[in-house]
């Protein structure tokens, strides 16, 4: 999964409540368009490979990201510091929300960066209908306790899911089950693209 199960983002308020994305600051992009399937190409082989193993992040995401099924990678992107500094990627099922992938660049973790994109990432599944958000994490990471600041509760638990070799120590570890709901009971005809639409319309 990505930095939902891998390495924590950082801190952050609680749930939704962002305003306009100011110029110059954080925003989401459409990985899937234009050239931000090659520039998240170089912005991966830029990562260690130790980074890269336990995130999952290589070649098979990358063609995932050029040729979309239900599948959906949205760029954290900031214009005034050089681009592309982290993603979020997943499945939309009907109503439902998947996350695989949350990952931000170790340079940008503890700077309010990853709580703040997931808060508006959140707030963009309540406004286009979206019922509810899956993902797992690592037991032992503290994306466990950002998810749960977010509203996340845990649904699951898989004992031993993830390995020694998905971890930076060596270690194995369980998988935790969270879900966020939104209290959304009728969405309206695919809110995976109004979704989409919301995030990189900058109107989060």
């Amino acid at each position: 999964m990505g930095e939902s199960g891998r390495s924590g983002p950082d801190e952050s308020d609680h749930r939704l409540g962002m305003g306009p994305v100011s110029f110059g600051g954080p925003r989401f992009v459409n990985l899937a368009t234009g050239l931000w399937p090659e520039l998240l190409s170089r912005f991966i082989s830029g990562l260690s490979p130790a980074e890269s193993r336990i995130n999952a992040l290589g070649p098979s995401l990358v063609s995932e990201v050029r040729e979309p099924t239900h599948s959906f990678h949205v760029g954290i992107v900031f214009p005034s510091e050089g681009g592309l500094v982290g993603l979020i990627g997943g499945y939309c099922v009907l109503d439902e929300v998947e996350i695989h992938t949350f990952f931000l660049h170790p340079d940008w973790r503890n700077r309010g960066v990853g709580s703040d994109m997931l808060r508006r990432f959140l707030s963009g599944c309540q406004l286009s209908g979206i019922s509810a958000v899956h993902l797992e994490v690592r037991s032992r990471s503290p994306a466990r306790d950002l998810y749960i600041r977010q509203g996340f509760s845990q649904s699951g638990l898989r004992k031993g899911y993830y390995g020694p070799e998905w971890s930076l120590d060596g270690q194995s570890d369980d998988a935790v089950v969270m879900v966020y709901t939104t209290g959304k009971l009728i969405s309206p005809p695919d809110p995976g693209q109004k979704l989409m639409e919301y995030l990189t319309g900058g109107r989060l």
